[in-house]
């Protein structure tokens, strides 16, 4: 599978100037390292990013969970995923944002 910053670059290759190209992503995919190359995506193409959340990401549980994949598991008490910084970060680099919630349908 190629990392993001590839498959920015191809989509740069396949997706001719003028075209609005729609990026799926989860809410922790979008690291800085990843930025020079959706800008240059961006240069000349619209392109919005698509954040499907699941409903433990929009309405997680009052109370902790267990966690852990090996060894001792630990308690975490999760919060609502807040896309408002990633919006942000995204709309400085001339990309757009568009949130589904689990609800969406």
């Amino acid at each position: 599978m190629p990392s993001r910053v590839e498959a920015h670059i191809r989509a740069m290759r396949l997706c001719p100037p003028g075209v609005y190209v729609l990026v799926a992503s989860g809410p922790d995919c979008h690291a800085p390292e990843d930025e020079p190359a959706l800008v240059r995506l961006a240069r000349r193409r619209l392109v919005r990013v698509l954040l499907p959340l699941d409903r433990i990401e929009t309405a997680p549980p009052a109370f902790a969970l267990p966690l852990g994949a090996r060894g001792p598991a630990r308690l975490a008490q999760l919060r609502p995923f807040d896309p408002a910084a990633l919006a942000q970060r995204l709309r400085a680099l001339n990309v757009g944002l568009e949130v589904v919630a689990h609800d969406a349908g």
